[in-house]
């Protein structure tokens, strides 16, 4: 069964529109709406690729749909990668490296680490600081709410999959920013992702 890449687009763009409205909601739902709107275009941009995919065989794993998007389509999404020795190394350490030596992984892992979080955790993140399956011990992560980070993340998703298009009835990004009743910092955020 073949499936519509946009309609992922479309739900990925409500997550995206929350994850820009909602910016004082917290680290807990920022990540869990940044995370669906990652999994939804990483989707779409299979789906482009690959019409007759079964994505749902993904799950939520950002880490296999990000290295399965950048080998169907090697131009998009060069500068987003994960490192497992990273992740492994960084991501439940809250103390970081000693100082008497740099660290390249560590270093790769800050500027990347909501990327990691969700690649991980993204099922727990709708339980961060309460409860979770996969987060064992301590941890610390920092966040940035309407994080600069996304934006050419999702724009170079959307120009991939020729977005906007404006022989398309209905953009719900671009609908978003075109929209008074959304907060202003909220449209100038999605702005720089259409």
């Amino acid at each position: 069964m073949q499936m519509n890449y946009l309609a992922f687009v479309d739900v990925g763009d409500q997550f995206l529109i929350t994850y820009a409205c909602a910016s004082h909601s917290g680290t807990a739902a920022g990540l869990f709406n940044v995370g669906h709107a990652v999994e939804l275009y990483l989707k779409a941009a299979i789906l482009k690729a690959q019409p007759h995919t079964d994505v749902s065989r993904y799950s939520h794993n950002i880490n296999r749909l990000l290295a399965d998007v950048q080998a169907a389509v090697p131009s998009i999404l060069p500068k987003y990668t994960l490192r497992s020795s990273a992740a492994d190394k960084w991501l439940l350490n809250p103390v970081g490296p000693d100082g008497f030596g740099i660290d390249l992984d560590y270093d790769h892992y800050i500027y990347n680490i909501e990327l990691y979080w969700i690649s991980r955790f993204l099922v727990d993140t709708k339980y961060l600081f309460a409860s979770h399956k996969a987060i064992k011990g301590s941890f610390s992560i920092v966040f940035t709410s309407r994080n600069e980070y996304w934006q050419p993340f999702f724009r170079e998703i959307r120009n991939y999959l020729g977005l906007p298009d404006p022989t398309r009835h209905y953009d719900r990004l671009v609908e978003a920013v075109n929209n008074p009743a959304i907060p202003r910092a909220a449209r100038e955020y999605l702005r720089k992702v259409i």
